[in-house]
């Protein structure tokens, strides 16, 4: 991932889950911390529901963010406990 901006990241974890058939994907900022004034480090929960809403799985995921000029981007990620949620799912990642 080569400096992916915020939404790019988000869409695609949206498109992937769809193409899955997830009815829903809900994303909470559980912490967002900076570090410097264009650096954050920000913790993501995940939950993947069914359409009546029951839970398929959890994660949480962990970036560090870099501002560059106007656009927050993702510096790097640590997903392991999202790849480890959807090979239980029987879609492996990586």
């Amino acid at each position: 991932m080569a400096c992916q901006s915020v939404q790019e990241w988000e869409a695609g974890i949206l498109t992937f889950a769809q193409e899955r058939r997830i009815k829903h994907v809900h994303a909470q900022v559980l912490d967002c911390k900076f570090l410097l004034t264009n650096a954050a480090q920000v913790s993501v929960r995940y939950a993947l529901m069914e359409g009546d809403r029951s839970s398929i799985c959890e994660w949480a995921s962990y970036y560090i963010l870099r501002r560059i000029q106007k656009d927050w981007k993702i510096g790097f990620a640590i997903a392991d406990e999202g790849i480890r949620a959807w090979a239980a799912r029987g879609t492996p990642l990586g």
